[in-house]
């Protein structure tokens, strides 16, 4: 039988690809770890790991391995902190992963209604990438997800890819819960900054600076500016929102983002609405549908009950 302490020294191996540091790691004796290596080696029935004394390969049967370890470490972690809880009579937990865009009154809005209904229901917070809240999605690290979409996107992109080969088809249940169209954010003294609006064509000259590879809003703006007759001249990536307005407060670069976003009260930066782009973001709530008695489900059913009273509008 699999041993999960035997599945997470793997996983710190398949990471490491040195056992000394694997060891240092999980603080055990390198004699330990690949004591364990070898039981899981067993169990499995074909090495996980090509071994000399030069180097540390994983074999194909390790790389497949990889794909699918983490899912059920993660599995097993959730699985005995929720039993924990459920031990000492505290209730569920809902975990939601986080968009660094969602405008701060939204998410309070629907944490306050879910522990003014449900105060058995405890809310975490896991803020990561576009990719990561997929991923963590699919792989049950979290239990649902508020995240801003394009809103010219017929299929969206969690359902495109919830039958991917990591593991079986995750049927996923969308609301939308409002739409905002990009403002130009400029530097307080950038020459167009009073102006009441601006042309996207009218920045073609500036340079531009956005979040990294893979997030909606640099994808948006880089489709925008090529609608708008030019490719942008992208400059440094932000971490994050905070600090991509921090880097156009500092006079770095220009960039687009949800008017909503001034909410983040950084100095030196202005929102100008645009008057040639008509693309707009939607954001949305996001969770499987294979829980429908679970701290998900009652989320989902405050939001919607919020929605119809007109609370969570973001027009």
């Amino acid at each position: 039988m699999l041993r999960l302490d035997d599945l997470q020294t793997f996983s710190v191996l398949a990471e490491e690809l040195h056992f000394g540091r694997a060891a240092r790691r999980l603080e055990i004796a390198p004699s330990a770890l690949t004591q364990r290596i070898k039981r899981l080696e067993s169990e499995v029935g074909t090495p996980l790991f090509d071994r000399t004394t030069r180097h540390v390969e994983l074999t194909p049967a390790g790389r497949e391995l990889t794909r699918h370890v983490a899912r059920i470490l993660t599995l097993a972690r959730v699985a005995v902190a929720r039993s924990r809880r459920a031990g000492r009579g505290e209730g569920s937990i809902a975990i939601v992963g986080l968009s660094p865009l969602v405008p701060h009154p939204v998410f309070l809005t629907i944490a306050n209604a879910v522990r003014s209904r449900r105060p058995d229901i405890s809310i975490e917070l896991r803020r990561e990438s576009n990719e990561e809240r997929l991923v963590g999605l699919l792989a049950r690290r979290w239990d649902m997800s508020l995240l801003w979409q394009r809103a010219d996107h017929v299929v969206h992109p969690l359902e495109a890819s919830a039958g991917s080969a990591d593991g079986p088809r995750a049927a996923l249940r969308t609301i939308e819960i409002g739409r905002a169209r990009l403002q130009a954010m400029l530097p307080a003294r950038h020459r167009l900054a009073r102006r009441r609006s601006v042309r996207l064509s009218e920045l073609a000259k500036d340079p531009f600076v956005a979040l990294g590879p893979g997030s909606v809003l640099r994808a948006t703006l880089e489709d925008a500016c090529q609608s708008a007759g030019f490719v942008p001249a992208l400059g440094q990536d932000a971490a994050d929102f905070p600090a991509l307005m921090l880097l156009v407060s500092s006079g770095a670069g220009i960039s687009l983002a949800p008017a909503e976003m001034r909410l983040h009260g950084v100095d030196g930066c202005v929102f100008v609405p645009l008057d040639d782009l008509p693309a707009e973001l939607r954001l949305i709530f996001v969770r499987r549908t294979d829980e429908d008695d679970g701290a998900a489900a009652h989320v989902e059913a405050v939001i919607r009950d919020l929605l119809k009273q007109g609370r969570l509008a973001q027009r």
